[in-house]
């Protein structure tokens, strides 16, 4: 769930976190296809990468699961931390990367993990992270913050990054 979590949020939210930032109407395109080729891109780094490590190194993948969280909980920071509309930019492309990796390596980790004759049901079972981070984390938890800004500031729209820190921040632990 915790590898699904912060891309899902950014990827549901960035419409609001774009104009947050001081950004125009529509131009949440722009984050939206980056961090769609970013995140093809990291499903085919991250797979190739894994696959290639592991008969050669021996590496498990799980330790490219890592790498992926890494990006994760890096681009989560970034975006509790302060982001401007200019850092979205790589955030969306480190973001989408994670998100990528996240997606090669969760079905292979778990054929590796629990074999083929039981990934069919692990692997539908492990389809409910996304769907309850997607709900508990971008709409329940971001609408929250962003419901609980926009009274404070009083007015049509949020302006700044507490519109959505503290939903980043939250993904973050």
């Amino acid at each position: 769930m915790s590898g699904s979590a912060a891309g899902l949020t950014l990827l549901n939210n960035i419409a609001s976190l774009v104009m947050s930032l001081g950004g125009v109407p529509g131009g949440q395109v722009a984050f939206v296809s980056l961090f769609s080729v970013a995140n093809a891109a990291g499903r085919l780094l991250f797979g190739h990468l894994s696959e290639h490590a592991l008969h050669a190194y021996a590496t498990p993948r799980p330790v490219f699961l890592l790498l992926a969280g890494g990006l994760t909980a890096c681009s989560s920071w970034l975006l509790a931390s302060g982001a401007s509309l200019r850092s979205l930019y790589a955030i969306s492309l480190m973001s989408g990367c994670a998100f990528g990796g996240h997606w090669a390596l969760v079905p292979a980790t778990a054929s590796d993990l629990f074999g083929m004759t039981s990934f069919a049901s692990v692997y539908s079972t492990m389809q409910f992270a996304p769907c309850l981070a997607s709900f508990g984390f971008a709409t329940l938890l971001a609408g929250s913050v962003l419901a609980t800004e926009l009274r404070r500031q009083g007015g049509p729209e949020c302006v700044g990054t507490t519109c959505f820190g503290a939903t980043f921040a939250v993904v973050l632990e």
